[in-house]
């Protein structure tokens, strides 16, 4: 079975919106879902310094204040600099890492890479509704066409009532009824227009 480019492009979507959905829950993604997600975001070019700044919640700033005094990375490569932060964050919490057994330290760096990841999976989830949303939007054109389809023959025919009322409104005089009728629609078309 041959699968289009669409389909192809739909399977992954769906894949990558359950992945993001599993992480989001709290759940441990498998090997297999990692390696999908690194794949999907190396397809993305490297952010710019800005870009880079808002996904991590810092600003320009701090970064350039981390490259220049604290030896942060020369890039603006996401991973370089999530693990950067990682290992910064470590460091930096007890002040007491050197006396940590490694393989606590790796527990503690793996604790907070998943905590990252668990942020970044909610980012990317959200990022999907508000996509999901804005698919459901109408053009305003289409909008505006599709009113119109439906006004204009109902304006025509309120145009027509006051002719095909009047005798039964007011038999006695019909061209006052018939007046009196197309006033008030006058005043209904005017007051929708508004």
């Amino acid at each position: 079975m041959n699968l289009s480019n669409e389909q192809i492009e739909q399977i992954t979507k769906k894949n990558f919106a359950n992945i993001v959905k599993k992480a989001s829950d709290g759940k441990t993604l498998s090997k297999t879902e990692l390696e999908l997600l690194d794949s999907l975001s190396e397809e993305k070019k490297e952010p710019s310094q800005s870009e880079l700044a808002k996904i991590l919640g810092v600003t320009r700033k701090t970064l350039n204040k981390l490259q220049r005094e604290e030896g942060g990375p020369d890039n603006n490569s996401l991973e370089e600099w999530r693990d950067f932060l990682t290992d910064r964050a470590l460091q930096n919490r007890t002040g007491l890492e050197h006396h940590l057994p490694e393989e606590m330290r790796e527990w503690k760096k793996k604790l907070v890479i998943a905590q990252a990841g668990k942020e970044d999976a909610l980012c990317k989830l959200k990022e999907l509704q508000l996509e999901r949303e804005r698919k459901d939007l109408v053009p305003m054109a289409e909008a505006k066409k599709t009113i119109n389809k439906v006004l204009i023959p109902l304006k025509q025919k309120l145009e027509a009532l006051p002719k095909s009322i009047a005798i039964s409104a007011n038999p006695a005089d019909p061209v006052m009824a018939e007046m009196a009728i197309e006033e008030e629609i006058k005043n209904i078309l005017e007051s929708i227009s508004q």
